[in-house]
């Protein structure tokens, strides 16, 4: 099978339009080892192929905090909407996770949100769940561990102090995720094309990730993100992020997002 037909392929399958180092990346691959790309017409390619294809073309900048404004808007208008229902169960997907650094941080601030209210945080498993999922299995693992290095312009790079306290420093500079932020996340391999792996969600945050699909692609998975949504829940996307669909915008500010309301 020519390279071009691959490519076609991959680009269905995840919905990322390849261009620049990720495609020099992806062919440099193909051409060293063809054998990694059998099977993908039907795909029947071997799980660990496809993860080194995925590992060729994804992108996992992300960091702890990254979009102050994001956060607050999170905290200031959307928790005391959601945190209502907190008995019956509250859920939050952060969609395309990477290695997790968002996932964490949102629970971190729920925490910092609900111990105001006296909740006390190793009473809240059960109560708030927040995943995370990736199509990277490399990402995810990262994500799963919970430990970042406190390096230049890494995972760090626009903490708040006050979050600090939920890491333990280990070996040097390595920063373990307490077990209290751990046991209110969890972590799954998932394909954001493919159906919702989750649904009646309260909050889904997708950022900084469909820019790089194609316009059929992010039409399909704006879809799947409302699909996932319970009436009365919130999405929040990218700047440029555009859902059709039957919500709402609201703003924060500046900072735009979106509500699923009871009544279609």
């Amino acid at each position: 099978m020519e390279f071009s037909e691959v490519l076609k392929l991959i680009e269905k399958r995840i919905g990322i339009a390849l261009s620049g180092t990720r495609l020099n990346r992806l062919k440099k691959l193909y051409e060293g080892n063809r054998e990694i790309f059998v099977g993908i017409e039907g795909k029947d390619i071997k799980e660990d192929s496809w993860q080194r294809i995925i590992d060729a073309i994804s992108v996992q900048e992300t960091y702890f905090y990254r979009d102050k404004e994001v956060f607050e808007c999170i905290r200031d208008s959307i928790f005391p909407e959601i945190f209502k229902r907190l008995e019956e169960g509250v859920k939050i997907w952060s969609a395309g996770c990477a290695t997790g650094e968002e996932v964490y941080t949102i629970a971190m601030l729920a925490v910092e949100y609900l111990t105001s209210l006296g909740y006390i945080a190793h009473t809240l498993k059960g109560k708030l769940t927040i995943i995370g999922t990736d199509i990277s299995l490399n990402a995810l693992q990262i994500a799963t561990k919970g430990i970042y290095k406190d390096i230049p312009m890494g995972s760090f790079r626009n903490t708040p102090r006050s979050l600090f306290k939920y890491f333990d420093l280990k070996d040097g500079n390595n920063y373990h995720v307490k077990e209290e932020i751990k046991n209110l996340v969890e972590f799954h391999l998932h394909n954001l094309m493919d159906e919702p792996p989750i649904k009646d969600v309260d909050l889904v945050v997708c950022r900084n990730v469909l820019i790089y699909f194609s316009d059929e692609a992010r039409k399909k998975v704006y879809d799947n993100l409302i699909k996932a949504m319970r009436k009365g829940g919130f999405l929040i996307m990218g700047p440029l992020d555009n859902p059709d669909g039957k919500i709402e915008r609201r703003f924060c500010g500046r900072l735009s997002y979106f509500y699923k309301p009871w009544i279609e």
